[in-house]
């Protein structure tokens, strides 16, 4: 897309029309602050958590009943603007990395099990 992540829902919202996706098809995947670095969290709906790419996808679907898998970048030390939009590094960027995979296979397990029982597996403790 050629929007901004802040602007998700501009680009989502059309996608699905044409598409006729329904909103119970759909997984959101973004990068969450709140969660530790290399873990993923599943959910499905509720607040925005202050996201702003997501918030804009649940005002422009006027739901938030939106499956999501947010995927852990941990906490910046310093300026968030540049921590989001920089390259992970190092020993970063293999922890998000396995979280990317991991999240892949949390999809993968949606589609054949469902999501709320991929949900229960990915979101226990230690589960990769």
């Amino acid at each position: 897309p050629e929007t901004y992540m802040n602007a998700s829902g501009e680009f989502v919202r059309p996608l699905m029309d044409f598409y006729k996706i329904d909103v119970e098809d759909l997984i959101v995947v973004y990068d969450d602050m709140a969660i530790p670095e290399g873990d993923i969290k599943l959910k499905p709906g509720g607040s925005s958590g202050a996201h702003k790419g997501i918030q804009n996808i649940i005002d422009h679907l006027h739901t938030d009943k939106i499956a999501r898998i947010k995927i852990g970048i941990g906490e910046p030390e310093h300026n968030a603007i540049d921590f989001v939009l920089g390259k992970p590094k190092g020993e970063s960027a293999k922890k998000i990395e396995a979280a990317i995979e991991n999240a892949a296979k949390a999809i993968r397990d949606s589609l054949i099990k469902g999501f709320d029982i991929a949900m229960n597996s990915y979101n226990q403790k230690g589960a990769k």
